[in-house]
């Protein structure tokens, strides 16, 4: 909790100043770095370590973390424009998430997408150039649509991505189902005070380790009860519905609001309060921009306005 409580407190202490321009080089900088280690590893025939148990490297992260950010690169990348070599990027990045065969990572990011493209709707614009590129690719998938599909899906497991097949199959599924139904009883039974933070290892499990609901709502319920749940979850509804009067006015904080909602939602499957720093982390990203932006909307200089 001190490590949450710092990761949230040190950006609003550490920036001042806009500081978009630099997340955008950073998560293209990522974005880069990850695909390429992808690429080598995925080319080496190695990619196996993110499946097999028995190759697992302690050091590598899971297919879980890299899919959520190689999502979050491709969120970022649509702070710019559509040319030859982002549409390539963001191609690339698509291709390796769906190797990965993490199902929240590519749920949440056609998820935040799908709210991206809502909230941004009237201001979406299309050039010859888009369009060029549109039926460019229509032309190619209509002659090689069998031989691109079989070269994305060559090792990807679909039945993982067939939900009503999965809730009743699927070992990871079935395992978040038997924890969020034992989380939800633990509260039944402490309503109020809940169990105290820290807690769920034991509630869970009967033993003393680490061990979470997979569902930080479910998770804020039964170690802070009903007070500390609606505390938990008022956060998120006090930032994500009083910020959609601004966001549709400026691109660079719509993005750092969506970045926020991909964290959120992946908190919402695979979360816990030991990793709930990530997406407090990029709500303080955001509110770092949109404070600079408020206080000086007045006097911003011309780099600082967005044209969305």
């Amino acid at each position: 909790m001190l490590l949450n409580f710092f990761t949230v407190i040190y950006p609003l202490l550490a920036f001042k100043d806009v500081i978009f321009k630099e997340l955008q080089k950073l998560m293209y900088l990522v974005g880069i770095f990850a695909v390429c280690m992808l690429a080598y590893v995925y080319f080496t025939t190695t990619f196996i370590i993110f499946f097999d148990e028995t190759r697992y490297i302690e050091n590598v992260p899971t297919y879980l973390t890299i899919g959520i950010m190689l999502s979050a690169c491709f969120i970022f990348s649509l702070s710019s424009k559509p040319t030859i070599a982002v549409i390539i990027y963001r191609l690339i990045l698509l291709f390796f998430l769906l190797q990965l065969g993490g199902r929240g990572p590519i749920f949440n990011l056609i998820l935040s997408l799908c709210i991206y493209y809502v909230l941004n709707l009237k201001n979406i614009k299309f050039n010859y150039k888009v369009v060029l590129m549109f039926m460019a690719g229509i032309f190619v998938m209509i002659f090689y649509l069998d031989t691109i599909i079989g070269f994305i899906i060559e090792n990807v497991n679909i039945d993982r991505f067939n939900m009503v097949k999965a809730s009743s199959e699927d070992v990871s599924v079935l395992y978040r189902v038997i924890v969020m139904e034992k989380g939800l009883q633990t509260f039944y039974e402490h309503p109020f005070m809940g169990l105290g933070i820290g807690s769920s290892g034991i509630s869970l499990t009967g033993v003393d380790q680490v061990e979470f609901p997979h569902n930080l709502i479910i998770e804020s319920l039964m170690e802070l009860g009903i007070l500390g749940g609606i505390l938990y979850l008022s956060i998120y509804i006090y930032f994500f519905v009083y910020h959609l009067k601004y966001i549709r006015k400026d691109k660079r904080l719509l993005i750092m609001y969506i970045i926020a909602l991909l964290f959120f939602l992946e908190d919402m499957k695979s979360g816990s309060f030991d990793g709930w720093r990530i997406s407090l982390f990029w709500i303080c990203i955001y509110i770092i921009e949109y404070n600079f932006k408020m206080n000086n909307k007045n006097t911003l200089p011309k780099q600082y306005l967005t044209k969305v």
